[in-house]
């Protein structure tokens, strides 16, 4: 599990996952704005999203993802993840948020939903992750 311990002298460090650069702009433009957080990185797909997280594992503390993306969705992209780091706080982010979702995100390790642009929800969703929270907004 990780241990929120570590994030006490630093902001956590997140990896950004969508295919629209300019959601990927804005999303880094909110997080960043917030009290000592980081993107640490950015990727377009879950297959980048993959690579990406397995070489910088150890420097991300959470992974913020889009469900709808080419070649590889958020969903399976999380079951990837989820291999790699055992734990790893990650929120996903979609337009069609249903409770069938919800239930495939939570068995693939996402502990956290939120409808795509609550950019709002997006802060918070880290927030209750990162404290160990499910954060599932219906």
């Amino acid at each position: 599990m990780h241990s929120a311990n570590h994030l006490h002298s630093r902001g956590p460090r997140i990896l950004v996952v969508d295919d629209n650069p300019s959601m990927r702009r804005s999303l880094r433009y909110v997080l960043e704005s917030q009290d000592q957080w980081e993107v640490v990185d950015e990727a377009s797909d879950g297959v980048e999203a993959v690579a990406k997280f397995g070489k910088e594992k150890e420097n991300v503390d959470a992974v913020v993802i889009d469900f709808q993306m080419p070649r590889m969705n958020g969903l399976e992209a999380a079951r990837r993840i989820e291999e790699l780091s055992p734990g790893m706080p990650i929120l996903m982010m979609t337009l069609h948020n249903s409770p069938e979702l919800a239930e495939e995100a939570r068995k693939a390790g996402i502990r956290g939903v939120c409808g795509k642009g609550d950019i709002g929800c997006v802060v918070e969703g880290i927030n209750a992750i990162l404290e160990n929270q499910p954060y599932f907004r219906s």
